[in-house]
């Protein structure tokens, strides 16, 4: 499991609105493999991207989000190759076939839709940490915050149209919701005091 750091309270508009205690149980709701990428991300500009991608594949997953005709052409390859894989695993004893998550139908197809909006509210705790780390070591953030507010923007209303079958579904959506609204408001506010990254001359 990767550690989860302690803020150190330097990039305050950062702050999670939780306390502490409640977030140095580790990821629950992040696939190994996940965490594994995550692990090789090295650095920030790397990894935000990178969850920024957990956080679609979550959207994907819960139906929230309409796939492109290129992905819906991926979805079918990786679904054939992931039943191939299964397959032949299954003439060996022991084995076991791990998905890489590249496609959200097929490595996060065993979690309930509970389980994907409480990793999504985990994913954004994390990259907010991550963000709170790197200004803490004077490394520039504002494009990855910029990046990190425009996305959970673009997926509230998303969000909002989520339809819980069961009160556990319809308690976490609204918690996903609350979560990202808290995070767009962080990132808003670390934006009026980040510097402006100079972009080059044409």
């Amino acid at each position: 499991m990767i550690a989860r750091r302690r803020l150190t309270a330097v990039f305050l508009p950062l702050v999670l609105c939780v306390p502490l205690a409640s977030r140095s149980q580790g990821f629950d709701y992040v696939t190994d493999e996940e965490e594994d990428l995550i692990r090789d991300a090295q650095g920030i500009e790397v990894r935000v991207p990178l969850f920024l991608k957990l956080l679609d594949n979550r959207i994907v997953a819960l139906g929230l989000r309409e796939r492109t005709a290129k992905e819906r052409e991926e979805t079918k390859k990786d679904i054939a190759k992931y039943e191939r894989e299964a397959k032949d695993a299954s003439k060996v004893k022991d084995a076991e076939v791990r998905a890489k998550p590249v496609n959200p139908d097929v490595y996060l197809r065993k979690y309930t839709k509970t389980e994907l909006l409480k990793g999504y509210m985990q994913i954004i705790d994390e990259t907010k940490d991550n963000l709170d780390d790197s200004y803490d070591r004077k490394i520039n953030v504002r494009n990855q915050v910029e990046a990190l507010e425009k996305f959970l923007t673009e997926q509230l209303p998303r969000l909002e149209k989520f339809e819980g079958s069961t009160g556990a579904e319809t308690a976490a959506a609204k918690s996903a919701i609350e979560h990202s609204e808290r995070a767009i408001e962080d990132c808003q506010n670390a934006l009026k005091s980040l510097p402006k990254t100079l972009k080059p001359a044409r």
